[in-house]
């Protein structure tokens, strides 16, 4: 036991001769506190006005995108108007390209069927077939009876008044021509 002692006594020794070589510590003094806090009114302003700006700018926002949503709906209903326009008008030049219109109509133009109908080649310039005149078609009907004085002609609105009555007895049409 004796070596443990003298090995403590040879650490002391030269713990003793290590705190002399270092500087001496300063001593603690008390200091006075600062403020740690930066001011809160800038910041809650800041937070505050952020959060305001923000509120404008979503209900801004809203706004615009509403008023496109009624412009939208607006465009919606005019093209579905132009399509139905349009169907009705593709029906009606479906109907009038149907062969039975054509010949009602040439009939009021005064033309007639042909029997042998000729054909020309553009290309070639050929005549296909061999053409002989159609036949006379009867004279039209005389045209009506005009009065002769002014003062006998039938009053316009008399005239119109029987058509009115005619018009308002019909169901009103659609677009297409349907029944409502």
């Amino acid at each position: 036991m004796i070596p443990v002692r003298a090995a403590g006594a040879a650490a002391q020794r030269a713990a003793g001769r290590v705190t002399s070589r270092l500087p001496p510590r300063p001593t603690l003094a008390l200091v006075p506190p600062t403020p740690a806090r930066a001011p809160r009114a800038p910041f809650v302003v800041l937070v505050v006005g952020l959060l305001a700006s923000g509120l404008v700018v979503l209900l801004l926002l809203n706004t615009v995108l509403a008023q496109d949503a009624f412009v939208l709906d607006r465009l919606h209903r005019r093209v579905k108007l132009l399509g139905d326009r349009e169907q009705a008008l593709a029906e009606a030049v479906a109907r009038a390209q149907a062969p039975d219109t054509l010949a009602a109509r040439a009939r009021a133009l005064g033309l007639v069927p042909s029997d042998a109908p000729a054909f020309l080649d553009l290309p070639s310039g050929r005549v296909l077939g061999e053409p002989r005149p159609a036949p006379t078609p009867p004279p039209p009907p005389p045209p009506a009876a005009a009065p002769t004085r002014p003062h006998e002609r039938p009053d316009p609105a008399q005239a119109r008044a029987p058509a009115r009555d005619a018009t308002r007895a019909t169901p009103p049409r659609g677009p297409a021509g349907a029944t409502r």
